[in-house]
């Protein structure tokens, strides 16, 4: 019976704690043997009949009437082990309930660090609670419920019910109403758009605000995106018309398949130039960058951009090549099917498939996709805060020409809005100060 013949002792109990659990267990259980010294058998659950309610003290037959397990005669120590004994038994005893009732609170496969419930902290004081008035103890059932010891006294403090102070940068009731309702009037917009955009009507409010007022109204909903594969760029510009990115992406005109093709400024992300071609060649390429230097007002004397595309036989064509030399503008092809060698470029077309191709099924005629494509472009450049850009739209910080002169002023007018906020504060506590006086 996997007893340790080393020791006679642990032998003689084993025997006897055998001898008593099956006279007390006829159909052959053994439940006691698995805290038995002398056995390694494993504990299998499914066979506990006894639930976390029907322990020690609550008058039920069966297990939890036994007596403890002693090892040793009485004597020195013996205190120490009965103890011990009697911690295993409520461990196991409570063991299979406990599952159980993991499963109705909630609290099986919860993630390290994710917070609990209104409801299920009230349903678990209750439930320990509940348990102490039978006879276990507070520290065996949060074990058993997986419940840090320390968050469960904290609930029963009167810290946890306390309401914490209003900040002195709290967002004031316009601010809160700015926010709510651009979402309600134009649902598409993340909390990051509504920051850039409540720029305009002269509301500092950051993203993280934004984010936390829509998450308490329950207008916030996850993005699934995918991960980009190389985060750091291969070129970073530090000024505008350093580096273009150019490209193209199909879209559909009466049935028919059309590109877009497009110039981005990657610094600014200002989209220079575009046009709309049933096929793309050399010739459509040569004219198109002819457009950029004329939009852009680029002299013959003034430095030229570096044009950043993919391997495509467009681009690649002798033609292109030489006239590019000739006007001064350094070709830099990326590497076959590496599309992150462009990255920026791509991340445009998906923006501009998300916010306007694929709102269609298809445009009419070559006119109307002109029109609409051209008013999304126009709102791209001149009103839609970009991320990357702290919120602001591509064409301030194309005519700008610094980032950190935009970043600085960021700053500038978010902390008067800060200071604005805790006017009001003190005002508002003085005013109750004054009238509880």
């Amino acid at each position: 019976m996997h007893e340790r013949p080393t020791n006679n002792g642990g032998r003689q109990a084993a025997q006897e704690v055998h001898s008593q659990s099956e006279a007390g267990d006829p159909e052959g259980m053994g439940f006691l043997r698995k805290w038995s010294g002398g056995l390694a058998t494993p504990w299998d659950s499914s066979l506990d009949p006894v639930s976390l309610e029907e322990t020690i003290g609550t008058g039920g037959g069966g297990v939890s009437q036994r007596e403890p397990i002693q090892t040793e005669p009485a004597g020195k120590g013996t205190g120490k082990r009965e103890s011990e004994a009697q911690r295993h038994r409520d461990f196991a005893v409570s063991r299979p309930d406990a599952v159980k009732k993991k499963d109705e609170l909630g609290l099986t496969g919860r993630k390290a660090g994710q917070a609990y419930t209104q409801e299920q902290r009230q349903r678990i004081l209750d439930t320990v609670e509940r348990l102490k008035t039978k006879g276990i103890s507070a520290v065996t059932a949060l074990r058993e419920l997986s419940v840090p010891r320390s968050t469960f006294y904290f609930w029963k403090s009167d810290s946890a019910n306390k309401t914490s102070p209003t900040s002195s940068n709290a967002l004031l009731e316009n601010e809160t109403k700015s926010v709510i309702s651009m979402k309600e009037e134009q649902p598409h917009l993340s909390h990051r758009q509504i920051s850039g955009l409540l720029r305009h009507k002269d509301v500092w409010v950051s993203s993280s605000s934004c984010y936390r007022t829509l998450k308490c109204q329950e207008l916030v909903w996850e993005w699934a995106l995918r991960e980009a594969p190389w985060k750091t760029a291969h070129y970073e510009p530090f000024r505008p018309n350093q580096i273009w990115g150019e490209d193209w992406t199909g879209i559909v005109i009466d049935g028919l398949r059309h590109y877009v093709l497009t110039i981005l400024d990657l610094f600014s992300r200002y989209l220079v130039a575009w046009g709309i071609f049933k096929t793309i060649t050399q010739r459509e390429v040569k004219n198109l960058v002819a457009l950029a230097i004329m939009s852009e007002a680029i002299g013959e004397h003034d430095p030229k951009p570096i044009l950043r595309t993919d391997p495509g036989s467009p681009n690649m064509a002798a033609d292109v090549r030489i006239f590019l030399r000739e006007i001064g503008v350094v070709f830099s092809p990326g590497r076959v099917a590496r599309p992150t060698d462009n990255a920026r470029q791509e991340r445009f077309y998906r923006t501009l498939k998300q916010e306007e191709v694929y709102c269609h099924e298809g445009y009419v005629s070559l006119d109307s996709a002109k029109a609409s494509i051209g008013h999304w472009i126009s709102y791209y450049n001149e009103v839609r805060p970009h991320q990357a850009l702290f919120g602001y739209p591509p064409a301030i910080v194309h005519r700008c020409g610094n980032k950190t002169r935009l970043l600085e002023d960021y700053r500038r007018n978010v902390e008067k809005a800060k200071e604005k906020r805790r006017q009001k504060w003190l005002l508002n506590n003085q005013k109750l100060t004054t009238f509880s006086c």
